[in-house]
């Protein structure tokens, strides 16, 4: 299989998206979470990543000066363009994809802030997974038998020890692709949340998982809060 061009790629941090809240006033990514905000993390993952050229914010709109003002502080220098976005995330992939029409990247790797726990390396093989398929989903392999079962919980299938993964993000994807995939999505007013390689399925473009290198939690309650904060805190990170 012929390696594909994927540079340059930039990458997305999504905010603000009515799954990224504890409750109605508790956003995730402004939660400080050691020494900087949830958000912070993410965008430290992408400045470590070599092959990732620039960074892309997606945020609330009231939280636009506030994400300017971190990155500053934090001295994130990949991060070059903070726009806003909306409560959904296919309609917040959409404001990032508008933007970055003018710069033309080859590839992006979409990512959610409230997965704080995203390393350069995860970032790294999927843009490395990107040069032979057309999509990368970063994920984790489930090691038990998994039933599918009705809504009255008679089983309706059985599907064996690996063959089974949780989707996560960060996703990388080109960018012509995504482009048409979103577009598409909103025309059919399509409900999509994180995992936005759900658009490639139903295509003939290959999409592959990827092993993280680390748990990499979503936060969506407290107590997987809790749990990044101890994980953070046993690996030297905070």
């Amino acid at each position: 299989m012929a390696r594909k061009q994927i540079s340059p790629a930039w990458g997305i941090v999504i905010s603000g998206t009515r799954s990224q809240f504890l409750d109605a006033d508790t956003e995730v990514a402004f939660i400080t979470l050691g020494n900087i905000p949830v958000l912070g993390w993410s965008l430290k993952a992408f400045e470590e990543a070599a092959s990732v050229e620039a960074v892309l914010v997606v945020a609330g709109k009231t939280r636009l000066a506030e994400v300017e003002s971190m990155v500053r502080l934090l001295g994130y220098g990949k991060v070059r363009k903070i726009v806003a976005g909306g409560t959904q995330w296919l309609k917040s992939v959409q404001a990032a994809v508008d933007v970055l029409e003018d710069e033309e990247p080859e590839s992006v790797v979409l990512h959610s802030a409230a997965r704080p726990l995203v390393t350069a390396g995860t970032i790294e093989s999927l843009l490395s997974a990107l040069r032979r398929f057309d999509g990368a989903v970063a994920g984790t392999p489930l090691t038990e038998t998994v039933k599918l079962a009705a809504s009255n919980g008679r089983v309706t299938k059985t599907v064996t020890e690996g063959q089974c993964w949780c989707a996560h993000t960060p996703q990388a994807f080109f960018f012509s692709d995504l482009k048409r995939a979103v577009s598409a999505a909103l025309k059919r007013k399509q409900k999509v949340e994180e995992d936005i390689s759900v658009l490639w399925e139903k295509s003939k473009k290959q999409v592959v998982m990827v092993a993280e290198d680390i748990e990499n939690i979503q936060i969506s309650r407290y107590d997987q809060l809790h749990r990044v904060a101890a994980l953070m805190q046993g690996s030297g990170s905070t």
